[in-house]
């Protein structure tokens, strides 16, 4: 008698694999299989296998180093591939390196991996290729990755804080309302008495949540699932990017932090030799902005049209005076791309004090306003209990 276990997808499969074995089936159940670690961090936790920008930026200085250093692309790939740690970017790595192998490009071979190396990525690496320059060129794109990634990480950090302390101000007010009022509540009950007046406001405000939790996270979902589906019509994004630069300091921070990454884009494409029409369009391509990428695609068209670049900037409102005068005097000059990286920097720095300047703004506003409410929760409550120990006396 043999017993084992089979990895098939049915029982007849099993059957038929044990009738080709010449065995005699006495007993035949299902199994359950675990998954294995990798599957298992991949399905409940996508953050610690998801590819990252800073796991590309590492990468892309890595071969920089190593095709500098005169080691070639397939060993430069095949020893980045053994030293990645994330199983996801090393299956990336090693589909990349087959594709070498079978005579395909590594612009090409990039270019099939949309969600880990950028349309602007691939468009790069391939003007890396035709003019001989490969390492410069993954040079400049990681100094364009590191800044984005800068920002986003400035933001981040900013943030952290103030949102920890509403979480913690959230859940402080629902155990009080929720558990230490109501039983202040019966006490009173139980001597006659009525609580204060802010405390019997709370527990109104509490009891209506509560009677009405079901309807309220209804219309929450509703009003949500609105808002979603506003924002994945095109002209939904547009409106509401055009309505958020209007917001005081938040939209100029946006405004600035686009405008740079358009000037940057444009800047080291230009300036690794793209085609100035081409290199509007593969920026467009990389804009998230709608307002911005609108705009930018006006000014595609006119350049197509014949207009000069700075003409075609300066009769959009949404662009600055500064832009469209740096790219004229770049046009003149023969150094366009000198200019449009000149106006990047001015408009990152501009940004980043501007971004710390709404974090500054934006922590004290948050602990203020989360402190009127703890505060307010906290005086009912000492309150109520300060009536209900004089009741005992």
């Amino acid at each position: 008698m043999v017993s084992g276990v089979l990895n098939v997808d049915s029982e007849e499969m099993a059957m038929r694999a044990l009738e080709k074995a010449n065995l005699t089936v006495l007993s035949l159940r299902r199994g359950f299989k675990l998954p294995d670690r990798q599957q298992f961090v991949a399905r409940y936790l996508p953050s610690l296998v998801r590819i990252k920008r800073s796991d590309v930026i590492n990468f892309t200085r890595d071969l920089a180093t190593l095709l500098e250093s005169g080691i070639s692309l397939n060993a430069s790939l095949d020893i980045l591939e053994r030293q990645t740690r994330k199983a996801a970017f090393r299956e990336v790595l090693a589909a990349v390196r087959t594709d070498l192998e079978t005579g395909n490009s590594l612009s090409v071979s990039f270019g099939r991996h949309e969600g880990v190396f950028s349309n602007f990525y691939v468009r790069m690496i391939r003007v890396g290729e035709e003019v001989g320059k490969l390492p410069e060129v993954l040079h400049q794109l990681v100094t364009h990755l590191e800044k984005q990634e800068a920002i986003q990480r400035k933001i981040k950090s900013g943030m952290t804080y103030p949102i920890f302390v509403l979480l913690l101000a959230a859940v402080s007010v629902f155990v009080m309302v929720t558990f230490v009022l109501p039983n202040l509540s019966g006490l009173f009950k139980e001597f006659g008495s009525d609580m204060p007046m802010m405390g019997r406001i709370v527990m109104s405000v509490g009891d209506f949540f509560g009677a009405n939790m079901k309807f309220i996270l209804i219309g929450v979902a509703l009003v949500v699932g609105v808002v979603v589906w506003y924002l994945r019509k095109p002209e939904g994004r547009e409106r509401v990017s055009g309505w958020f630069l209007k917001i005081p300091m938040l939209g100029d921070v946006s405004l600035k932090n686009g405008l740079a990454q358009i000037c940057r884009s444009l800047a080291v494409l230009i300036g690794s030799g793209v085609p100035l029409t081409e290199a509007l369009y593969l920026t467009i391509e990389t804009t998230g902005n709608p307002t911005l990428r609108r705009s930018l695609s006006a000014v595609h068209t006119e350049v197509n049209a014949g207009q000069s670049l700075s003409d075609s900037i300066a009769a959009d409102p949404v662009f600055p005076v500064l832009v469209s005068q740096m790219v004229a005097v770049g046009e003149s000059t023969g150094k366009l791309d000198t200019n449009l990286d000149s106006v990047a920097d001015f408009y990152e720095a501009d940004a980043s004090r501007a971004t710390e300047g709404v974090l500054q703004w934006i922590g004290p506003i948050m602990i203020i306003g989360v402190g009127l409410v703890v505060g307010t929760v906290a005086i009912t409550l000492f309150s109520s209990i300060y009536s209900a120990s004089g009741m005992l006396k």
